[in-house]
C-alpha cells in the first residue's frame, strides 16, 4: 500500500486539528480553575 500525498496531507491536517482542540481544552480548563 502506497501512501499518497493526499492521505499524508489529510493525516497531518487531522493531527493539527487534534492538537488545536487539545490546546483549547487545556486553556478552558485553566480558565475554569483560576
Amino acid at each position: 500500500m502506497r501512501i499518497t500525498k493526499t492521505s499524508l496531507l489529510l493525516s497531518s491536517l487531522s493531527l493539527v486539528l487534534n492538537t488545536l482542540s487539545l490546546i483549547m481544552a487545556i486553556r478552558k480548563y485553566r480558565l475554569q480553575n483560576h
